[in-house]
């Protein structure tokens, strides 16, 4: 929004929110496991009656079981803001200043149960990481970041002929920022 409160000064503000995530399977494969599954088998039956992912075969485990039990959870708040201001105190002098916010969490979780060896079960490489296939994983990532920045600009103008203009500007930048991983 832009507020004038004279022809000398006037004032913008603006900020955007954005929070997002939720809860989702962490499937990267679905569609491919999908494709080979047969429609003989019904996909949407998933689970056994001990709670484990059904399957036919050792490397047919059932897709949608999978992605039900291999979880990724995330949610992400995000704030865009800033702030500007106008002064123009002689016809030949504009002063200008915006100072500006960026700032986020974000933060993951995934989780997917281990092999436990019950009968009728299948290892599930896609419930683990590449090092320890099948043996669960629980993985949490957590990141912050914040950013100000601020310029300040004068320009001065001044027509010292018909077909000469002299313009100076002088400013100032300051970015800063912070970020934290864990």
């Amino acid at each position: 929004s832009n507020i004038k409160t004279s022809d000398k000064l006037s004032f913008a503000f603006n900020t955007a929110i954005n929070n997002s995530g939720g809860s989702r399977g962490r499937a990267g494969r679905f569609m491919e496991q999908l494709i080979y599954w047969s429609p003989r088998y019904d996909v949407r039956d998933a689970f056994n009656e001990n709670g484990t992912v059904k399957a036919y075969t050792s490397d047919n485990i059932n897709p949608v079981g999978q992605a039900l039990t291999n979880k990724f959870n995330d949610d992400v708040l995000r704030v865009i803001s800033s702030f500007s201001t106008a002064y123009k105190p002689f016809s030949w002098l504009d002063l200008n200043h915006t100072i500006g916010v960026d700032a986020y969490r974000d933060e993951r979780k995934a989780t997917a149960p281990a092999f436990q060896g019950l009968e009728g079960e299948y290892s599930m490489s896609d419930n683990g990481v590449e090092a320890a296939p099948g043996l669960g994983l629980y993985g949490v990532y957590n990141s912050k970041f914040r950013s100000i920045s601020s310029t300040f600009v004068a320009n001065a103008t001044k027509k010292l002929h018909d077909d000469f203009t002299l313009s100076v500007r002088l400013g100032h930048e300051l970015y800063d920022r912070q970020t934290n991983t864990e």
